[in-house]
């Protein structure tokens, strides 16, 4: 059995019972080199390994499959469904019934980020920017939406497009978040500092008749 161990935003305090225990029972633990930073203070007898690429991680489960360990657990950010590891993971392992693969569902960054400038999530729609180009015609006219970035398409380039079409929104960005250097910044779209360099983060557009105040 392989486990996708959502751990939340990026403190051991965020993890959810069932994620320790799965963890503490784990034959073998993989994750990237922050993940297993995070779950370092959980008592476990599994072996641990990070990964850089997901080929290696595909390759590190598949030998594992091989060698007859039982219970895989595969450490991911956030929750991992949410513009995450377990659609990957499901494709190359689930099978027909899917029943190969469980899936512990953590705190998303988009819910932490949301809880922090204490706004509401009704209504909110949540995209993506890592790694395509977003079509913005669909999301343009949205009170409320939060965008899952990379290094190339991040703040600069969602206000931008905002900007493009005329509006000038609210801009909150959150970089590094439930870590020792995390940093929320709230900006109308034309405010925001353009010449920044914005570490790992989320960003959620809310309309200015929509910011709940």
């Amino acid at each position: 059995m392989i486990t996708i161990v959502g751990l939340g935003p990026g403190q051991s305090k965020y993890l959810t019972n069932e994620a320790i225990a799965i963890i503490e029972s784990a034959s073998v633990i993989y994750g990237a080199k922050r993940h297993i930073d995070i779950i370092s203070d959980i008592k476990t007898k599994a072996s641990k390994s990070s990964y850089v690429k997901l080929g290696e991680l595909s390759a590190m489960i598949s030998e594992s499959i091989t060698k007859g360990y039982e219970n895989i657990a595969v450490l991911a950010s956030g929750d991992p469904s949410l513009y995450g590891i377990a659609k990957y993971l499901m494709d190359k392992f689930a099978g027909e019934d899917k029943k190969e693969v469980e899936i512990i569902p953590g705190i998303s960054s988009v819910a932490y980020l949301f809880s922090k400038i204490k706004q509401s999530m009704n209504d909110i729609y949540i995209t993506s920017t890592h790694g395509k180009d977003l079509s913005f015609d669909t999301v343009i006219n949205m009170d409320k939406v939060a965008y899952v970035t990379d290094s190339n398409r991040g703040p600069v380039y969602i206000a931008n497009r905002y900007l493009d079409a005329g509006l000038d929104p609210y801009i909150i960005v959150g970089e590094n978040l439930a870590y020792e250097n995390e940093r929320i910044t709230l900006s109308k779209a034309s405010k925001l500092d353009k010449e920044k360099y914005y570490d790992m983060n989320v960003v959620i557009v809310i309309k200015e008749d929509a910011y709940e105040r």
